[in-house]
């Protein structure tokens, strides 16, 4: 579980530009926790501040109760996956994940078994910078797992894939959400993300301008608004989509 408390986070000294400000909310475990916006309502800020890859500026971060800083082992605690960029392209698939175990203090071998678990055998041993972008999803999502943790957080990972691979991720997260992980990923495809309700407990935090419109169950976000679905939810939820309307 995932506590955010009273959360703001600003770059340089524009405090009145936050993309993230004054946001309080709980991600539980056992379920698919989504948080969807516009592209720059504070998303990615969001996800880096609870993956421990940004310092909040203002409030904080709890991971099942505790702040990562001063952590043996962070990836231990939160596996994230943020970026298709975030590789160095001449180091293979399997370089990559042994990497990821060392940091995370798991044995090296232990790659090898995250490379079939993703379905990347035959590519693992093939630098990175060839990797079509669902390749390189698949081999993020991979490395989440070098902990083991009871965290996870991804930003946009269905990007990239083909319909059988986002069907093999809506069920990885589900999996994810059964053994009671806490699971939060930010995505734009809301069809998706409404599909996931077939499989796996699911919520929802809509963003806007740094802070949640709303929080809480899926169903419960769009029966408040009285629309037939999320992604007229959203719509209606959001003043700039609202204007477009």
């Amino acid at each position: 579980m995932i506590d955010v408390d009273n959360l703001s986070h600003w770059y340089g000294s524009r405090r009145t530009a936050a993309p993230v400000r004054d946001l309080s909310c709980t991600f539980a475990d056992g379920r698919i926790n989504y948080v969807v916006g516009l592209n720059g309502t504070g998303k990615s800020t969001l996800l880096g501040c609870l993956s421990g890859s940004l310092r909040p500026r203002g409030g904080r971060v709890l991971v099942d109760g505790r702040e990562l800083r001063g952590t043996d082992y962070p990836l231990r605690h939160v596996g994230s996956y943020l970026s298709a960029e975030d590789f160095s392209p001449q180091h293979t698939g399997l370089r990559h994940l042994q990497w990821m175990c060392a940091l995370a203090g798991a044995p090296v071998e232990k790659a090898e078994a995250l490379v079939r678990a993703v379905g990347l055998e035959e590519a693992s041993r093939r630098p990175i910078g060839g990797y079509s972008l669902g390749m390189r999803q698949r081999l993020g999502i991979a490395s989440v797992l070098a902990g083991n943790p009871r965290n996870i957080v991804l930003d946009e990972p269905l990007n990239g894939l083909d319909i059988q691979g986002v069907w093999w991720l809506r069920e990885l997260l589900a999996a994810w959400a059964e053994e009671g992980r806490c699971v939060i990923v930010a995505s734009h495809h809301l069809r998706e993300v409404e599909a996931t309700t077939e499989v796996a407990d699911a919520s929802v935090t809509i963003l806007s301008q740094g802070t949640a419109l709303a929080h809480g169950s899926l169903e419960d976000v769009i029966a408040s608004t009285g629309a037939p679905d999320l992604e007229s939810a959203v719509a209606a939820l959001i003043p700039e989509l609202g204007a477009r309307a």
